[in-house]
């Protein structure tokens, strides 16, 4: 809880700009002279307080502490957005500038480092969340050709997996190629493997045929025989891979990429996933008053593992790398206000009624008026400001307070009135 709010006020209708406290009726606001409890018209005063009809007798009108404009440490209007969406950063390519698109050369390595800042992981991993996945592609004597110029489809897929299958990472973001093609075909990997010249190499093709089966793509076996030694090169089929073709008979695989001939533009989108308060996933506009912000920050560059790799980040970078939506929950949604309104209610209570030392709960003593409207949306006005009331030893310090103020989204009147009196009183345009 935020322990500076000393008063939330949610009121009805217009600035009430007449009479003293006492003539407040429910939900009624307006500003006050602290000495002689009047409704104050003009605004540009030394001192004021805020005042709000609670509707109920034994509690009159509830009352802020004086408010100095000196003492006045901001002013702040938060309007209503009932918007909920996460922050999506694109790597590489970002689905509209081909200038941002990545290339790919034999013989290079990129990481991609995550920061994740997020409220929950933030009290286990210090400092933060810093995890990296790696870009390797084929060294330059496996290439056949085009080699300055590799197919980036398969390296940022590889870097897409790895994103989403880290046990850290997976948590907090979901990340997908993005991927623009044109013409010509596309590029591939064989798996070459070279054996002294058999007796036959027609069988040595046939026990290839036997032992890879569906692994080798139909018509996709051929050999070429020099003075000493055959090589036998594989097309594979698709689903088969490296993994299939690592070693046979003690003779290891040689994984070789076979360019196309088209273009292609890559990226990786990476949008951070929806939490509660408690680190899980869930649906924000369900629960908007536990959604939990995940924010995070993505650097690549070029060499091996760094434990610095924030630390060596450059302005000028290998890729293009811009976050294109910011991370908001709704702001001054009904069921997130009125649990909020719940949880502070009980400070706005004089403290002679028993009411004052209530935790407020729906299930057990929801029995009198809160006055936060389920259904509707806020517009919230907050001032925080310095007591003369020094706290602490010898009361050296002096202490702050907030006052709040709720107003329905659709209450245009008042919200324009109070914009003029923040203006009058602190000097603050809203």
């Amino acid at each position: 809880m935020d322990y500076t709010i000393n008063r939330i006020f949610v009121p009805l209708g217009n600035l009430i700009t007449t009479g003293d406290t006492s003539a407040l009726t429910l939900q009624e606001i307006g500003f006050y002279n602290p000495n002689t409890f009047q409704a104050l018209a003009a605004y540009n005063v030394d001192q004021l307080l805020v005042a709000f009809g609670s509707g109920v007798s034994q509690w009159g009108s509830f009352k802020s502490s004086t408010i100095k404009a000196k003492n006045i440490i901001d002013v702040t209007k938060s309007v209503a957005n009932t918007t909920s969406q996460q922050q999506i950063t694109w790597i590489g390519w970002d689905g509209v500038n081909d200038a941002t698109a990545p290339t790919f050369k034999c013989d290079e390595e990129y990481i991609i480092t995550f920061l994740i800042r997020e409220y929950y992981s933030r009290g286990i991993f210090q400092p933060l969340i810093r995890e990296s996945v790696r870009i390797k592609t084929s060294c330059c004597d496996e290439c056949s050709s085009n080699c300055d110029a590799l197919d980036c489809k398969d390296f940022m897929q590889s870097a897409v997996d790895q994103i989403n299958n880290n046990p850290l990472l997976s948590k907090y973001l979901v990340a997908e190629s993005v991927t623009d093609c044109t013409g010509g075909s596309e590029g591939y990997y064989t798996y070459t493997l070279t054996v002294p010249t058999p007796d036959d190499e027609g069988d040595f093709e046939l026990a290839l045929l036997d032992f890879y089966g569906d692994c080798i793509a139909e018509g996709g076996l051929s050999y070429e025989t020099g003075t000493e030694n055959t090589t036998f090169t594989v097309i594979p089929a698709e689903g088969c891979d490296r993994e299939t073709f690592d070693v046979y008979e003690g003779i290891e695989w040689e994984e070789v990429y076979v360019p196309g001939s088209e273009s292609c533009k890559c990226g990786i989108k990476v949008t951070g996933n929806a939490l509660d308060d408690f680190g899980t996933p869930c649906i924000p506009d369900a629960v908007p008053y536990v959604a939990n912000l995940v924010r995070f920050h993505a650097v690549v560059h070029e060499g091996p593992y760094n434990t610095q790799d924030f630390d060596i980040e450059n302005e000028c970078g290998a890729w293009n790398i811009v976050t294109t939506q910011e991370v908001q929950y709704s702001i001054g949604d009904s069921s997130a206000m009125a649990e909020r309104e719940r949880h502070y209610f009980r400070y706005n209570l004089p403290g002679n009624v028993y009411q004052a030392g209530y935790y407020w709960n729906p299930v057990y003593n929801n029995d009198t008026k809160l006055y936060a409207d389920p259904t509707a949306t806020y517009t919230v006005y907050r001032i925080n400001y310095y007591i003369n009331e020094p706290k602490g030893f010898e009361k050296k310090w002096e202490y702050t307070e907030a006052v709040e103020i709720w107003v329905d989204a659709t209450n245009v009147g008042l919200q324009t009135s109070l914009d003029a009196v923040f203006l009058a009183f602190a000097g603050v345009t809203l």
